[in-house]
């Protein structure tokens, strides 16, 4: 049996307002210290974490397409988040729209799910269609890496895991079948 060719990784920083930037998402976003699931009564200490790591991460990444993470005034299991259409499936101009992010009861040892049925249709059908029908799941290169965090993981660790989904799973744009 032949041994398997070594991969030679080439990693090229993304140029954000003038300065070469990169982002180690397994080890930049800071874990949350509050072990809280929605039954809990920490919740409330466990939200208010999620909105200031997440807004740390923001800070640091500014290119991320998602803004403004906030609770639903309906329902403590519904965070809901500003997310740039444009930047995450590559239109020609910026088109925010308001998304769901769905809590488990057993978060935070199960990851949340983007994407509400009921009030998120133009995003799922625009998810959908970026990644050729394929539905969203953590590969469980993800899910061991989101489990290793025994919860402390948060929405803005799912919310750079769902990006890398999109890159891996999203259609090339014509620059990059080009190439």
């Amino acid at each position: 049996m032949r041994p398997l060719p070594s991969l030679k990784i080439i990693l090229k920083p993304r140029i954000v307002h003038g300065i070469k930037a990169s982002w180690n998402f397994y080890n930049d976003i800071p874990p949350l210290n509050i072990i809280a699931s929605p039954r809990d009564k920490n919740w409330k200490e466990r939200v208010e974490e999620e909105k200031r790591v997440f807004s740390v991460w923001i800070r640091f990444n500014p290119s991320a397409p998602f803004r403004n993470l906030r609770l639903s005034n309906t329902n403590p299991r519904k965070f809901l988040i500003d997310v740039n259409l444009g930047e995450l499936f590559k239109l020609k101009r910026d088109k925010w729209r308001t998304v769901t992010i769905l809590i488990p009861l057993n978060y935070p040892r199960q990851y949340p799910t983007i994407g509400d049925p009921s009030t998120d249709g133009e995003f799922l059908s625009m998810l959908r269609e970026w990644t050729g029908y394929k539905p969203f799941c953590m590969p469980p290169i993800f899910r061991a890496w989101w489990y290793s965090f025994k919860g402390k993981a948060g929405i803005a660790h799912f919310l750079q895991a769902f990006s890398f989904f999109l890159s891996i799973a999203g259609r090339k744009t014509s620059k990059q079948l080009r190439l």
